[in-house]
């Protein structure tokens, strides 16, 4: 039902819409602060095949910036992954990051 409403735009480019709670707040700010939390947030998508892709940061954003991001959103995605999947941490092959068209660059690899 959702492809259908929002248009299949959104889900060709893979612009999947983020669940928000949005109902249940007495005061704004903490509406807001919900709001601030998520537009701060990524959200991972599971694909169908072994390989997972998790967006991180933008090429206009600082180096730094990026670096933060990979280290604090990395540890969650292998938990994620190796506790849902029933991927064990040993099992897993490699880590790649990618910008936009680019080749892959390792970041680990496990021969």
């Amino acid at each position: 039902m959702l492809p259908e409403c929002l248009g299949k735009e959104f889900y060709a480019k893979k612009k999947y819409p983020c669940p928000l709670k949005l109902h249940g707040f007495t005061d704004p700010k903490d509406l807001q602060k919900q709001l601030n939390n998520a537009s701060k947030a990524t959200y991972f998508m599971q694909g169908n095949g072994p390989n997972y892709s998790l967006r991180i940061g933008k090429a206009s954003q600082e180096a730094n910036n990026i670096a933060e991001n990979i280290e604090q959103a990395l540890p969650f995605a292998l938990a994620y992954v190796c506790a849902h999947d029933e991927i064990k941490f040993s099992s897993l092959q490699s880590i790649s990051l990618k910008v936009g068209e680019s080749p892959e660059l390792p970041i680990f690899n496990q021969l």
